[in-house]
């Protein structure tokens, strides 16, 4: 090893002798892979085994570079220095939880089981610390591996929202079966963005978007249901729909033409911030007129005499901006949107579909 007078005898610069004291790494490259004929496990389990040698077997730190988009890269040195520049103190946690969420990774593809990023996320809370932190590292990781979607990982999200029918069989391209048991609430099935839904193409199928659990069990509950909601599928994402749900929406909309989306929600922003919430994760600009705000009305509320609460401070300032937002768009979708908003704030009061529809 050189001494500190060798350095300084080779360098007759501060600059050039600062740079030959720091810290040399071992670099490993984590460009993504396009070879597609390597099977993903293949790759995963190469990965493990060279940062892990890199740093159990090498004397140099390691550094790994991860790329985040086209753009960024992320750089993860391994141990921690303090005396350099920039240094991160958490190099060492999220090192541990790269390798933690490879073997992770691995484990669930060689069992070809699927777990949810929840589930992950509680199999060391200690080390994951946030869930959004799993979230985060899955979709780095699923970019260095040159992956379409991070569902392709086998880690999905979690199950939330729920679907019924009593006559709509629903069938999944990537699935053995029919997904909806008829006369049976299930919740939305795991499903991917390359996942196909077919449908009877021969009928007109209405879809039911409720924002309420409640107000969705009474309507599937009712002794009707078996004359009013023929050729209907009935969803509710338990308020604001997670991705899966969303994305079971959007797949059902490129699904068929013949095919109706009414979404009913809660007259306040907070209602309209679900509508718009399904709306926007429709990517298909050109049946996005398939899609129809249904959200009870404060003039039906108020009609049924039912009793409104005042909109708080934040509410409104809620409306106004989503107002603003609204502006420019010209679809019947949300002029109606628009119109509800502004007579919320004409009234200063909001009410829920609980009252209007249970």
């Amino acid at each position: 090893m050189d001494s500190l007078a060798d350095f300084m005898s080779g360098n007759n610069t501060k600059k050039s002798l600062l740079e030959a004291l720091q810290q040399q790494y071992r670099i490993v490259d984590m460009i993504p892979d396009l070879d597609d004929s390597k099977p993903l496990t293949e790759t995963i389990t190469d990965t493990i085994k060279y940062v892990t040698r890199s740093i159990e077997l090498s004397n140099d730190p390691v550094m790994i570079k991860l790329y985040c988009n086209d753009k960024s890269k992320k750089l993860i040195k391994f141990p921690y220095f303090g005396n350099e520049p920039n240094a991160n103190r958490n190099t060492g946690n999220e090192m541990a939880i790269f390798i933690s969420l490879l073997q992770t990774i691995q484990s669930r593809y060689l069992k070809t089981t699927k777990s949810t990023i929840r589930d992950i996320f509680y199999s060391n809370v200690e080390l994951y610390q946030k869930q959004n932190n799993v979230v985060n590292w899955l979709n780095i990781i699923s970019k260095n591996f040159n992956l379409s979607s991070r569902d392709d990982l086998n880690i999905v999200a979690a199950q939330k929202g729920l679907v019924f029918s009593i006559d709509v069989p629903i069938l999944i391209s990537n699935q053995p079966k029919n997904i909806t048991c008829l006369n049976t609430i299930n919740l939305v099935p795991y499903i991917n963005e390359s996942s196909i839904i077919e449908l009877d193409q021969t009928k007109f199928i209405r879809v039911n978007i409720f924002e309420k659990e409640a107000v969705f069990n009474k309507v599937v509950t009712n002794s009707n249901i078996r004359v009013s909601g023929q050729n209907t599928i009935y969803i509710t994402g338990k308020g604001f729909p997670d991705t899966l749900t969303k994305l079971f929406v959007n797949n059902l909309l490129q699904s068929s033409d013949n095919i109706k989306i009414k979404i009913y929600v809660d007259s306040d922003p907070y209602g309209i911030c679900i509508a718009l919430n399904y709306i926007k994760s429709c990517y298909s600009s050109e049946k996005t007129h398939l899609l129809q705000y249904q959200g009870i009305t404060i003039i039906q509320l108020i009609n049924k005499r039912t009793q409104l609460l005042n909109l708080s401070h934040r509410e409104i300032q809620l409306v106004i901006n989503l107002i603003q937002k609204q502006s420019d768009l010209t679809t019947i979708t949300h002029r109606g949107i628009t119109l509800q908003l502004q007579r919320q704030l004409f009234f200063f009061k909001k009410g829920e579909m609980n009252a209007y529809y249970i």
